[in-house]
């Protein structure tokens, strides 16, 4: 049998689920930003986009710049959802930190961070 999907008895799936209460003291964990794990997804984020710039900067040929390219998309998509997350005040610990990285992320990849919100 395959343990990724268990088979139902009689079609009753909720048997095996989690009650709410174990689920919600579970999450509860993550309900707040800690703006030192914050800071440290943002300067991991940073560091690669800086590297792949760098990298599409002195690329030799076309293939290994479509590549970069593609590694840069991906980087810009997970640097939009940090900035998204800032936009709801909920990535960092502080409004006033977020606003600002935000509007830094923002100004710098995609635009005026006042103006997406």
């Amino acid at each position: 049998m395959d343990q990724a999907r268990p088979q139902a008895q009689n079609g009753d799936f909720k048997k095996d689920l989690p009650s709410k209460t174990a689920v919600y003291e579970h999450v509860q964990k993550y309900a707040k930003p800690c703006s030192w794990t914050a800071a440290w997804w943002l300067i991991q984020t940073m560091a690669l986009w800086g590297v792949l710039n760098a990298a599409a900067f002195f690329c030799p040929n076309y293939w290994m710049a479509t590549i970069v390219a593609g590694l840069m998309s991906l980087v810009r998509l997970r640097l939009f959802i940090l900035y998204h997350d800032m936009g709801h005040n909920s990535f960092f610990g502080t409004d006033k930190l977020n606003q600002r990285v935000g509007y830094f992320i923002g100004s710098l990849v995609f635009g005026d961070f006042f103006f997406y919100w």
